[in-house]
């Protein structure tokens, strides 16, 4: 068993295992990047990694915090335009990181009532507070129990687990 000689604050440890000092990530971090995922509570999830929050008829969505980091850096969003009506799981607007180009999706059924203008001029923000400024579009809800069919956070856990 390797033994530990250093904690950071970073969710990381450094361990020596014999051939010298090696970083490792705890509490079932990916191996391959960065600190695992944060998965909030008060909200929904989708399949295709965003997160919404309802509020009476309204839902606030945003693109989850796992799929941000895998995108990496943010560098252009295409909204869906207000007034668009929308229905639950169709593409609505695209994303566009250093890495790749993807697809944002709806949450629910209903019609776009607001754009978070502030991430169309600065996407960055997305990578920096996703579930906070970095939200991306209201939806007025058809149906508000349409939101019985999202991921707790719980099973969304889950969902990332696997990849």
């Amino acid at each position: 068993m390797p033994k530990l000689s250093k904690v950071h604050s970073t969710n990381k440890a450094v361990v020596n295992d014999g051939w010298g000092d090696k970083e490792i990530r705890r509490n079932g971090d990916k191996e391959k990047g960065g600190k695992m995922a944060n998965i909030i509570e008060g909200v929904k999830y989708t399949k295709e990694h965003e997160w919404v929050k309802i509020e009476g008829d309204t839902a606030l969505e945003g693109l989850t915090d796992y799929a941000q980091s895998e995108l990496s850096d943010i560098v252009m969003i295409e909204p869906p335009e207000v007034g668009r009506k929308v229905n639950a799981g169709e593409p609505v607007g695209t994303i566009e990181a250093v890495k790749a180009v993807s697809d944002l999706y709806a949450g629910l059924t209903g019609e776009i009532i607001e754009i978070n203008e502030k991430v169309v001029s600065d996407p960055s923000i997305i990578n920096k507070d996703p579930y906070g400024e970095g939200w991306l579009f209201k939806i007025k809800i058809d149906d508000p129990k349409q939101a019985e069919t999202l991921l707790t956070p719980e099973q969304y856990k889950e969902l990332i687990a696997k990849h």
